[in-house]
């Protein structure tokens, strides 16, 4: 599951690894990858592109 996350997404390995439930929002199809996490220090959205 890890890796479908990360090649559905283009999430880096360090910023799937730190998600939270918070993070995932089911009905927007979105991830949230917090300033904390990401490597650049800024928030973004990664959108399933799944239907």
């Amino acid at each position: 599951m890890l890796l479908t996350v990360l090649f559905d997404t283009g999430l880096r390995i360090n910023e799937a690894l730190n998600l939270t439930v918070n993070d995932l929002s089911p009905t927007d199809k979105t991830i949230t990858v917090r300033n904390n996490v990401a490597k650049n220090g800024k928030s973004r959205l990664s959108v399933d592109g799944h239907k």
